[in-house]
Order: structure tokens, then sequence, then C-alpha cells
């Protein structure tokens, strides 16, 4: 795994997470999370980094909820967060390494 990252917003004064992505040296995986303290369950999306496409989205002004887009042939989903605790630049830097074939997959 190169980088990954997990929603994180809260919800009625509790931590919620409810998707993650992971991005390997071939593949990028989203996989949802069955509860506030659970483990992830299902996987959502296993595809290709060519195949994927990652977008960062910033929140209300810039500030709040910034967000991950990602975008697969199966779907597309968007993983929350809270600005200074979320922080997609190192997934889009993995994605990015990883769809150009500039990291081995050895």
């Amino acid at each position: 795994m190169l980088a990954g990252e997990v929603s994180v917003y809260d919800l009625w004064d509790a931590w919620a997470r409810d998707l993650g992505v992971a991005v390997t040296a071939a593949h990028v995986l989203v996989f949802r999370i069955d509860s506030v303290e659970g483990q992830p369950r299902w996987i959502t999306l296993a595809g290709r980094a060519t195949d994927v496409k990652l977008e960062s989205r910033t929140g209300l002004f810039g500030w709040l909820w910034p967000a991950l887009e990602v975008a697969g042939r199966s779907g597309r989903w968007t993983i929350h967060g809270f600005q200074g605790e979320f922080d997609p630049d190192p997934v889009l830097d993995a994605w990015r390494k990883a769809a150009d074939g500039s990291v081995s997959t050895r």
C-alpha cells in the first residue's frame, strides 16, 4: 500500500467513518466500513490505477469538509473529512505515480 485515507466527520458529537480508499502500486481500492468502530467489511471498488480517477474537492469556503472523489467504471464515491484531520494529497500523489507507471509493482 502506498497511501490511504478514510472518511472522518463528526456526527452528533461522535466521529464517524463509512468509506476508505487505499492506493497500491497498481490498484485503487474503495472499501466500506460497517460502523464507527468497525473494520473494513466490503470492497466497493477494485480497479487498476489507470482505470480510476481521483480528485480533491475543497469544502464550504475552501476550509470545511474537504473530500476525495473516486470514480471508476462501477460508480462514484466521495470520501469526506474535516480540514486538519483529512489529507487527500498523499493519496492523490500515490495514485498519479501508480497511474503513470513510475512505481514498481515488484
